[in-house]
C-alpha cells in the first residue's frame, strides 16, 4: 500500500507539473503568433517604404526570431508530452508491481482472480494515459481559449442594442444639432465636448481641425458609431439611436478608399445590392468617373484589383464616390477623401460635389478650407477635443 500511495502522488505530482508547464508553453505560444501576425500585418502594409529603405533584412531577422521561438515552444511541448507520458508508463507499471505484491502478500488472492486484476489494470492504465495526453493538450490551448473568451467578451459589451430593419431612421431634411454633448474616450482622460451646434441640412460644411484635434472622434458620435456619455444628438428633431438605421442614410468616403478586389460592379453594387445597371451609370455620372470606365476594356467588369491597384489614384476617388452616391444618402462625409490627390484628379472631385451642391447634406473633412471655400456653405472648427459652433460663409459657387 505504501507504493502504491508513493506511486500515487508521484503521478499526481507529474500530472500537475505537466499542466503547469503546458499552461505556460501556451501562453508563451499564443503571444508568440499574434507577434507574427502583427509583424506580418505591418510588413504589408510599409511593403513599399520598407523595400525603398532596404529594412527587409531586419524584417527577415524578425521574423527569424519569432519563428524560432514558435519552433523552441512547440518542441519544449513535445518533449514534455513525451516525458510526462514515460512518467505514466512507469509510474502504473511499479503501481501494478505494488498491487501485485499486495496481492500475493497480504490478500493472497487465488491465481485468477489476481489475473484479471492485472487484466483490467493494463487495460486501464493506456486509457488514463490517453485522457492525460487530452489534458494536456488542453490545458495548453487555455490561453489562446481564455484571450478569445476575453474579446468574446468585451465585444459582447460594446454589443448595438436594436435590428436596424426594425428602426426608422430620420431623412435628414431640416438640420443635425448637438446639445451639450460630452465623449469620454475608453481608457483616456481626454473628453469631447460639442456644447450648442446645428448643421443645416442641404449644405456644404468644412470640417476643420488639426490632427488628434478630434475630428474622428465628432464624426463617430455623428455617424452613431459611439453614443454620447452626455447631451444628445438630433436628426430633425429626432434623437439619433446607436443603431445601423441612421447609418443607412450616410455614405462614407475615407482617405483609404477601401475598393475590393472584385469588378467595378461588386465596388458599386456594395452596400447597394438592389441597384441596376442604369443606377450604376447615373452615379458614375454623377461622380465624373463614367468617361474613364467607358474607355476600360471590360466596362463595369472590368477587374479593378487587390484595393483597386489598377486605378489610379483619381480613378479610386472617383469611384468611391460613385459608389457611395448609389446608396442614395442623406448624408455625404469625406473625411480628407482628396488630401493624397494632384490639384488636377482633386478638381475632378470637387467639380463633382458642386454639382451635388443642395441636393444632399455634404461634411468635408479637411486641416485648410481654401481650396474648398466656393465650394462651402459654412465650417465647423475643431480643437483641443472641443466643436465651435456652425459658421457660414459665402454661398458656395458665388465666388
Amino acid at each position: 500500500s505504501g507504493l502504491a500511495l508513493l506511486t500515487g502522488a508521484v503521478l499526481w505530482w507529474v500530472l500537475r507539473k505537466s499542466r503547469d508547464v503546458a499552461k505556460q508553453s501556451g501562453l508563451v505560444l499564443s503571444r508568440a503568433n499574434q507577434n507574427l501576425i502583427n509583424d506580418l500585418q505591418e510588413f504589408l502594409g510599409a511593403l513599399k517604404l520598407i523595400k525603398i529603405h532596404g529594412e527587409e533584412t531586419g524584417y527577415r531577422r524578425q521574423f527569424d526570431r519569432v519563428m524560432a521561438q514558435l519552433r523552441e515552444q512547440q518542441l519544449d511541448f513535445n518533449q514534455v508530452r513525451t516525458r510526462s507520458q514515460m512518467a505514466f508508463r512507469i509510474g502504473g507499471a511499479l503501481a501494478l508491481a505494488g498491487l501485485t505484491y499486495a496481492a500475493l502478500t497480504w490478500a493472497r488472492l487465488p491465481t485468477a482472480k489476481l489475473l484479471v486484476l492485472i487484466a483490467v489494470f493494463s487495460r486501464m492504465l493506456p486509457q488514463v494515459s490517453s485522457i492525460h495526453m487530452g489534458l494536456q493538450q488542453l490545458w495548453h490551448m487555455t490561453p489562446a481559449f481564455a484571450n478569445w473568451r476575453r474579446w468574446l467578451t468585451l465585444c459582447g459589451t460594446e454589443r448595438e442594442t436594436g435590428k436596424a430593419e426594425n428602426l426608422a431612421a430620420p431623412d435628414l431634411a431640416h438640420n443635425i444639432e448637438f446639445k451639450g454633448v460630452r465623449y469620454q474616450h475608453p481608457n483616456s482622460d481626454k473628453t469631447f465636448t460639442v456644447p450648442d451646434l446645428s448643421i443645416p441640412a442641404r449644405k456644404t460644411t468644412a470640417v476643420i481641425g488639426p490632427s488628434g484635434s478630434g475630428k474622428t472622434t465628432f464624426l463617430d458620435l455623428l455617424s452613431g458609431l459611439n453614443p454620447p456619455e452626455a447631451g444628445e444628438i438630433r436628426i430633425d428633431g429626432q434623437a439619433l439611436r446607436a443603431d445601423a438605421g441612421w447609418r443607412r442614410r450616410i455614405a462614407y468616403i475615407p482617405q483609404e478608399t477601401g475598393i475590393l478586389d472584385g469588378s467595378l460592379r461588386d465596388n458599386l453594387t456594395w452596400g447597394a445590392v438592389t441597384a441596376d445597371e442604369a443606377m450604376m451609370w447615373r452615379a458614375l455620372e454623377q461622380a465624373a468617373a463614367a468617361p474613364f470606365v467607358h474607355h476600360l476594356p471590360d466596362g463595369l467588369d472590368t477587374w479593378v484589383g487587390e484595393r483597386g491597384v489598377r486605378l489610379s489614384g483619381g480613378e479610386r476617388q472617383r469611384l468611391a464616390l460613385a459608389r457611395a452616391l448609389l446608396r442614395e444618402p442623406r448624408l455625404l462625409i469625406l473625411d480628407e477623401a482628396t488630401s493624397a490627390l494632384d490639384r488636377d484628379h482633386q478638381a475632378v472631385i470637387l467639380d463633382a460635389l458642386r454639382q451635388l451642391h443642395g441636393r444632399l447634406t455634404v461634411l468635408i473633412v479637411t486641416h485648410r478650407h481654401e481650396e474648398i471655400r466656393d465650394l462651402i456653405d459654412g465650417q465647423i472648427q475643431v480643437e483641443a477635443g472641443r466643436v465651435s459652433a456652425w459658421q457660414p460663409l459665402t454661398v458656395a459657387g458665388d465666388g
